[in-house]
C-alpha cells in the first residue's frame, strides 16, 4: 500500500512534464526487482531505532538478524524519490529575472550537499541544490562583473556554461585539480538564458584587453549608462518619484517642496551644470537619509530645505580638512599670493583638486619668464 501511494504521488508530480514522466516511468519499471533485492530494507524493526534513523543519504549497512530499514536509518524509497531543483509553478510574471548578489561557484551552478556519517561524507540526489543559473534558466541572469571575477573559478565556469549551453553541477575544487570524493555525477542541464553583466568602465576595459577573445564572443552587446540627465520637467518628476520611493523604503519623513528642490540643486552641483541632474542615486539616497536625521533631531514632521542644507554642510565639514589646511597656509604666508596690483609675467590661477568624494579649489601663483629674443627665426623644438 505504501509503494502504491508513493508511485501515485510521483506520477501526479511528473505527469505535467511528458519527457520527465516517460523517464520516471521507465526507471520505475525496475521497482519489483529492486524490492526483491533489498527486501530487508522494507522490514519493520521492533527494537530501538538507530541513532541514524530517519536520515536520508545513508547507504545500506550490514543488517542484523531482524534489522529493518527503519533501524538502519535507510530510506527504502530514496532511489525513486524526486528532487525538484526548480519549481516555477508559482511564477506569475515572465520572463524570469534573477539578480545574484554573491555569484560564487555554488550560488551560480548549484552545490552537492553532504552529511557526515560514521567518519565519512555521504550524499544522494535529494541533497542537490540549485544555483542562480538553474533558477534563471529560460530568463535573465544579472551579475556584477567585479563580484564574479573575485569569486574563484566563477568567471571561467560562467563562460564555459554559456559557450556549451549547459549547466554542470560539480564541486568547484575539481576545477583546480583537487581530488574530491564524489559518488554523484548529475546529468548536464540544458541552458538557455541571457546573462547581463554590470560594471564600471575600468572592468570593461580589463576584460576586453585581458580576456579579449572569449569576452567579445560571449558578450556582444554593450550598453552605457550616463551619469547625468537633462534638467526638464519629466526628469524633475522622476527625481521626486525617487525621493518618495526612498522615503517609503527607508521609512523617512516626507520631504517638502523646498527640501526636494534642495536635493535637485545638490544633484545639479554634482555634475557642475545648471541644466543637468546627477543620476548617481547612491549619493542622493545618502543625502536623503542624512537630511531625515537632522529633521528628526529638530523634532520636525517633514524634511525642509534647511535640513537638506544642514546635511550638505555637515558632509562638507567632515571632508574639507585639506581645504582648511590650504586656507591656513595662505593666511600664514606659506602660500604666496598677491590679490592687488599688477605684476609683469605673473597671474593668479585656481587649481581644482578632486579627492573622490570632495572637490576643492587651491589658489596658485602662475609666473612666466620674459626676455628680449634673438633676431631671426627660432626653432622651437631645438630651443626646447
Amino acid at each position: 500500500m505504501q509503494a502504491t501511494n508513493w508511485w501515485s504521488r510521483c506520477s501526479s508530480t511528473c505527469r505535467p512534464f511528458p519527457k520527465t514522466y516517460r523517464r520516471c516511468r521507465s526507471t520505475c519499471q525496475n521497482w519489483p526487482a529492486y524490492v526483491l533485492d533489498n527486501l530487508i530494507l522494507f522490514k519493520d524493526s521492533e527494537g530501538p531505532r538507530s541513532l541514524l534513523g530517519g536520515m536520508t543519504g545513508v547507504g545500506p549497512m550490514p543488517p542484523g538478524p531482524s534489522a529493518g530499514g527503519a533501524a538502519l536509518g535507510v530510506n527504502p524509497f530514496l532511489p525513486f524519490d524526486l528532487n525538484v531543483l526548480v519549481d516555477n509553478s508559482g511564477v506569475e510574471k515572465m520572463p524570469i529575472i534573477i539578480i545574484e548578489p554573491n555569484p560564487n561557484w555554488g550560488n551560480l551552478f548549484g552545490r552537492i550537499e553532504r552529511r557526515a556519517i560514521m567518519g565519512t561524507y555521504v550524499s544522494d540526489h535529494a541533497m542537490l541544490k540549485p544555483g542562480a543559473a538553474h533558477l534563471a534558466n529560460g530568463g535573465y541572469l544579472v551579475l556584477n562583473a567585479r563580484d564574479v571575477l573575485m569569486a574563484p573559478c566563477a568567471w571561467e565556469g560562467l563562460k564555459r556554461s554559456i559557450c556549451n549551453r549547459e549547466i554542470r553541477l560539480e564541486e568547484p575544487a575539481e576545477q583546480t585539480g583537487f581530488f574530491i570524493p564524489q559518488g554523484l555525477r548529475p546529468e548536464l542541464v540544458p541552458l538557455d538564458l541571457k546573462v547581463i553583466v554590470t560594471g564600471d568602465e575600468s572592468i570593461y576595459r580589463l576584460l576586453t584587453s585581458a580576456d579579449n577573445e572569449d569576452f567579445w564572443d560571449l558578450f556582444k552587446v554593450k550598453a552605457e549608462f550616463g551619469s547625468q540627465v537633462s534638467l526638464n520637467e519629466e526628469n524633475m518628476m522622476a527625481y521626486c518619484s525617487f525621493i518618495c520611493r526612498t522615503c517609503a523604503d527607508e521609512v523617512l519623513l516626507d520631504f517638502e517642496a523646498g527640501g526636494a528642490a534642495r536635493v535637485m540643486e545638490f544633484g545639479a552641483r554634482q555634475v557642475a551644470d545648471q541644466n543637468k541632474l546627477s543620476t548617481r542615486f547612491g549619493q542622493i539616497k545618502d543625502l536623503l537619509i542624512e537630511s531625515d536625521y537632522w529633521a528628526r533631531k529638530d523634532d520636525s514632521n517633514t524634511v525642509q530645505d534647511h535640513h537638506v542644507m544642514q546635511a550638505i554642510n555637515q558632509k562638507i565639514y567632515r571632508l574639507n580638512l585639506v581645504e582648511e589646511r590650504i586656507r591656513d597656509m595662505v593666511s600664514d604666508g606659506s602660500l604666496l599670493l598677491d590679490v592687488t596690483g599688477e605684476e609683469v609675467g605673473q597671474i593668479n590661477g585656481l587649481a581644482v583638486y578632486d579627492l573622490g568624494d570632495f572637490r576643492l579649489g587651491r589658489p596658485t601663483r602662475i609666473t612666466a619668464q620674459t626676455f628680449v629674443g634673438r633676431e631671426g627665426l627660432i626653432n622651437i623644438e631645438r630651443e626646447a
